[in-house]
């Protein structure tokens, strides 16, 4: 953020009076405005959880712990929903995914958002890992 403007410093201190379920629900409002000006029509749904490394100090429910190989502390984990439309992917949800979530719940909040945005599923494709889970 410090590339692009001076004023970071006055965005992260307004992200920190900010609570992470009101930042999913407004960000989830503003995709669902976006995805209904496509209309889609039917579409097929993927979802795939998607890790990211986290380096620092691993003292959050939002940072699963890992290994420590080569430096990795932990992961984020994100809940990602994409669209399949004309043979490409397009992410239109995502949901930080903390340690002990309930992820039926989770991905039934991204499908219920999906429906609320005018998307019509067709078919809901899992990643591999969902077998295991």
């Amino acid at each position: 953020m410090e590339t692009v403007d001076n004023n970071a410093d006055t965005l992260h201190s307004g992200l920190d009076d900010r609570d992470i379920a009101a930042l999913q629900q407004e960000y989830a409002r503003l995709c669902e405005h976006e995805i209904r000006k496509l209309r889609l029509g039917a579409c097929d749904i993927i979802i795939d959880i998607t890790e990211e490394d986290f380096y620092g100090k691993t003292q959050d429910f939002w940072i699963v712990p890992w290994t420590k190989e080569k430096g990795v502390q932990g992961h984020f984990k994100f809940l990602v929903c994409s669209i399949k439309f004309r043979n490409r992917k397009y992410p239109i949800a995502v949901r930080m995914i903390r340690l002990g979530s309930d992820i039926a719940r989770e991905i039934g909040t991204v499908l219920s958002s999906c429906k609320t945005a005018g998307v019509y599923i067709r078919t809901v494709l899992f990643d591999r890992g969902f077998y295991a889970t």
